[in-house]
């Protein structure tokens, strides 16, 4: 499922996520999101000079309302971070999610990676044992330096799940926000808080080059600063 690598800093866009999907075009809400047709609201910082880069990216992520109608056919609605590497256009991701073929409405953490943009060795964990909390914190972060990346979570750190020797030490990406897959109209509200894990482990705002909160809103998803903390990266967001 989970790419985002298009567009502009603070933005709503519908992509392809299967550009080899056969069959009927089936209707869909706003005009363009379908299961097989992803839409995000996202914020993003793209660094543009190397060798800017960082160890991880941090998102505290609270979702309001979340229902996924058709939830039995594999949709789903993610709320998330992403870290990607430029070089190779890989990227791991984690965040909590609701649909996916298990509930309409609970959330449940995730994580996900490809090697590529053409998801070479892509994997997906759904953690459907429990339900996540409406609000909480993802880590994705290489925290010795040495390629070896790992996700964490919750208010006690807990380490979920690392990949050592798959991407560089250092990513050069970061992205925030919403991504929904549905043929009918899903419900999520939110909000998210982000910060950057630089070289020596302080975390800070995001900045570089695409930061500030500009871009497009389109007919499905919509997204503003976070009025309450408005620093770059930081989002509400919704399906509108």
């Amino acid at each position: 499922m989970r790419s985002t690598l298009r567009g502009m800093t603070v933005l709503a866009i519908c992509v392809l996520a299967s550009a080899l999907s056969t069959g009927t075009a089936q209707a869909s809400w706003g005009g363009s999101c379908t299961i097989n047709e992803h839409c995000y609201s996202v914020t993003r910082w793209v660094m543009r000079d190397p060798p800017e880069s960082v160890k991880g990216g941090v998102a505290f992520i609270t979702t309001n309302l979340i229902n996924v109608p058709e939830w039995g056919n594999g949709s789903f609605v993610d709320d998330e971070i992403w870290v990607v590497f430029q070089s190779s256009g890989g990227w791991i991701e984690a965040g909590q999610t609701a649909g996916n073929g298990d509930d309409c409405c609970a959330l449940h953490a995730f994580v996900a990676h490809s090697l590529n943009y053409y998801f070479r060795g892509y994997e997906e964990y759904i953690y459907t044992g429990f339900t996540d909390t409406p609000t909480s914190k993802f880590y994705i972060e290489d925290r010795a330096a040495n390629s070896n990346w790992c996700t964490y979570w919750a208010e006690d750190n807990v380490l979920v799940y690392c990949l050592g020797g798959k991407y560089p030490a250092y990513a050069d990406w970061l992205e925030s926000g919403i991504e929904a897959a549905s043929n009918s109209r899903p419900v999520n509200e939110g909000s998210q808080e982000v910060a950057a894990v630089f070289r020596d482990g302080s975390w800070h705002p995001w900045h570089g080059s695409e930061t500030t909160a500009y871009g497009e809103t389109g007919p499905e998803m919509c997204i503003t600063p976070n009025y309450k903390s408005n620093s770059p990266g930081n989002a509400i967001w919704w399906i509108c």
